[in-house]
């Protein structure tokens, strides 16, 4: 990844005229960025055999999924990002974070029959003590970040929602 990563940086200088070029060459960079991560993750993994979890920015994660997602979805589908949390640290796995976010985006775009948008969008929440007593999950009360990805397609029909968490 090494040698990747290095190539790019010099041809990035060669492409200072070519937008287009430079576009792509830095999907490349975050790209070749991310799998460094992820490899490192796996040995991380691989060595405790437990999830690897530690502060991350959670816009940094959707800014790198939104510009993956810009390359792959095949219909013009606009993607939106509306960061309203004004702390936005996480503590989570970055990979599972991307991967979650990433597959909602490709099940929205395939949700969207033609043209469409995709809303991506993070809100600071304080979670009370009801609330959390209330919870599926273990967690305290305090502030989180929430993230909300909407989008414009049709929606999943009645038998799809019934079945969907089996």
């Amino acid at each position: 990844l090494s040698g990747i990563i290095g190539s790019a940086e010099l041809l990035r200088h060669k492409l200072n005229r070519d937008p287009e070029g430079k576009s792509l060459l830095h999907t490349l960079q975050m790209a070749a960025d991310r799998a460094a991560e992820l490899t490192s993750t796996l040995l991380g993994f691989s060595k405790s055999n437990t999830s690897f979890h530690h502060a991350v920015n959670l816009h940094d994660i959707v800014d790198y999924t939104i510009t993956l997602l810009e390359q792959t979805l095949d219909k013009p589908i606009e993607l939106v990002r509306d960061y309203r949390a004004d702390s936005f640290t996480v503590v989570g796995n970055a990979d599972r974070i991307e991967s979650a976010i990433l597959n909602l985006g490709k099940h929205a775009g395939e949700a969207i029959s033609h043209k469409g948008v995709i809303h991506f969008s993070t809100e600071n929440v304080f979670l009370d003590s009801e609330f959390c007593h209330h919870s599926t999950f273990d967690i305290q009360p305090g502030g989180f970040v929430l993230l909300t990805i909407k989008d414009t397609g049709r929606g999943m029909d009645e038998q799809t929602r019934n079945r969907i968490f089996q």
